[in-house]
């Protein structure tokens, strides 16, 4: 073998030697890479274990006087899915999800008796039920809220069927459609939609839009009609229901025609459209634009007509009357006495200046 040869074979043999070196620390690197990655994950778990263990087991923490109990996170929430129930649990309630209830119970207090069974229903107080999607009863006792939206806000015995309807208070009050509210008093029933009594006891109010403020046995059935009070007055249309009649107050007086009213008084009647009739006893006002502004059994039945009470006129316009019928150079009409009560007196009112003396006018 030559010196030339000697070398060359050398070379390839450092060659080979650099290589395998080469490859020998590629795989140790590669092996220790890949046990790095393990352990990183396994560290991973560890921690989120850890982590798990810590939030599970310890949730709570006894507050600094021992007494009571408060969370260990303050910026985390607690998850309900399917609800609370602060007390008993009622057994024959079939409770929605989403709920709340805050449930005494029953003597001996071990059953509970509220029943939120609607989803995202809310029953407080004793023996309430929230049958209805978002529906609540806030207090009292044996409340029931069945309409979508409703509300009981306390009181006993109430019930809201209506979508959004509400009853703030009282015993055995009703709001029965859409919007309809009853603030509180007993007996009381909102079924028209939008319609509302503020209290008083078994007043009725059935027409859309129609209100009740208070009173006894007040029934406001015609659309947009309104009672402020009294007792047993009613604001209505037989057939097709008066649309916004008003009655202020009084005793067993009727508003029966569109945008009629009674101020008060009793047994008065404004049966005539814009037709009103201020106080006084059986008055009536019978056509359009008519009133009557008291005294008793009056009637204003010619259009536009107007009957004053006597009692309000003054001596001396009681005396020009008298002087006039005893003088009066015109020929009485027919329709000029068409009413025998106040005759005078609706004369005296016209421009036209007509004036019958009672020897003129036909016995009626």
């Amino acid at each position: 073998m030559t010196p030339h040869t000697s070398l060359s074979v050398v070379s390839v043999v450092a060659a080979a030697a650099s290589s395998v070196g080469v490859y020998w620390q590629s795989s140790q690197i590669a092996v220790l890479q890949s046990r790095v990655k393990v352990l990183e994950r396994s560290d991973a778990i560890e921690r989120r274990s850890r982590d798990l263990r810590d939030t599970t087991a310890d949730p709570f923490r006894r507050t600094p006087d021992g007494k009571d109990w408060e969370t260990t996170d303050d910026s985390s929430l607690f998850l309900f899915r399917k609800g609370i129930v602060i007390g008993h649990k009622n057994t024959d309630c079939d409770y929605g999800d989403f709920t709340l209830s805050v449930d005494p119970g029953k003597r001996p207090y071990s059953m509970g008796r509220n029943c939120p069974s609607g989803t995202g229903a809310v029953t407080f107080g004793l023996a309430n039920k929230a049958s209805a999607q978002y529906s609540s009863v806030l207090g009292g006792s044996e409340n029931t809220a069945s309409g979508l939206g409703s509300s009981v806000s306390g009181g006993s015995n109430s019930e809201t069927i209506g979508t959004f309807s509400s009853v703030s208070g009282g015993y055995q009050n009703y709001a029965a459609d859409h919007s309809s509210s009853v603030s509180g008093g007993s007996s009381n029933r909102a079924t028209g939609a939008r319609s509302s009594i503020s209290g008083g006891n078994l007043n009725a109010a059935s027409g859309t839009n129609s209100a009740i403020m208070g009173g006894y046995y007040n029934l406001a059935r015609g659309s947009h009609s309104s009672i402020l009070g009294g007792e047993s007055n009613v604001a209505i249309k037989p057939t097709m229901g008066g649309w916004c009649t008003s009655i202020l107050g009084g005793y067993q007086n009727h508003a029966s025609e569109n945008w009629s009213s009674v101020s008060g008084g009793h047994r008065n009647v404004a049966s005539g459209t814009y037709a009103s009739v201020l106080g006084g006893y059986g008055n009536v006002a019978s056509e359009k634009g008519t009133s009557v502004l008291g005294g008793n059994k009056n009637e204003a039945n010619e259009t536009w007509a107007m009957v004053p009470s006597k009692s309000t006129l003054s001596e001396e316009s009681k005396d020009r009357i008298a002087l006039l019928e005893k003088n009066s150079p015109f020929t009485c009409k027919k329709k000029s006495c068409k009413s025998k009560k106040g005759l005078i007196v609706k004369g005296f009112l016209k421009v036209q200046g007509e004036f019958c003396a009672p020897t003129q006018c036909p016995v009626r």
